[in-house]
């Protein structure tokens, strides 16, 4: 699914006519499909987006860096993959109900534990994910490993 961009005002993007809300499609070519292909392929110093427009009209815009300036161009975060887990250990489940919502999202998300640090299970990703880590080299990723086994639970928290 393409990125929603959020454009800084007078910035190169915003002159080059990209607008809040346009959804990026390629970057030099690049399919992007989440914001660790966007941060990847952003970096060059000549770019040609593929922009679809909030139209849904498709445009090209060329960028060229200019020495220690911002583009303006951030990417508004995609939804979050969460837990479909069950665990009778999970530390979301653990937690007063009077708290902030968002400390109640049971992230599971890859993309969000290499950029933000959070925790994963790896139990919710399919084989083009696994490609992916590896492909990028995504690392660190942060790994929940528990066990429901009493036996398993306890040694693991004997190490800990």
């Amino acid at each position: 699914m393409p990125l929603l961009l959020n454009i800084e005002k007078n910035s190169i993007a915003d002159k080059s006519g990209i607008k809040t809300g346009d959804k990026v499609l390629k970057i030099n070519g690049y399919k992007i499909n989440d914001q660790i292909d966007f941060s990847f392929h952003i970096s060059d110093e000549i770019l040609e987006l593929e922009i679809e427009t909030k139209e849904g009209k498709v445009e090209y815009h060329y960028l060229e860096r200019e020495y220690n300036k911002s583009l303006g161009i951030s990417v508004i975060p995609p939804k979050i993959t969460e837990c479909e887990n069950a665990c009778i250990f999970c530390f979301i489940h653990q937690q007063p109900k009077s708290m902030r919502k968002s400390l109640y999202i049971m992230d599971d998300d890859y993309r969000f534990s290499f950029s933000d640090g959070n925790f994963i299970t790896l139990t919710n990703l399919n084989p083009h994910d696994w490609k992916r880590i590896y492909k990028l080299k995504l690392s660190p990723l942060y790994i929940s490993v528990h066990s429901t086994n009493p036996d398993i639970r306890e040694k693991n928290a004997k190490k800990f």
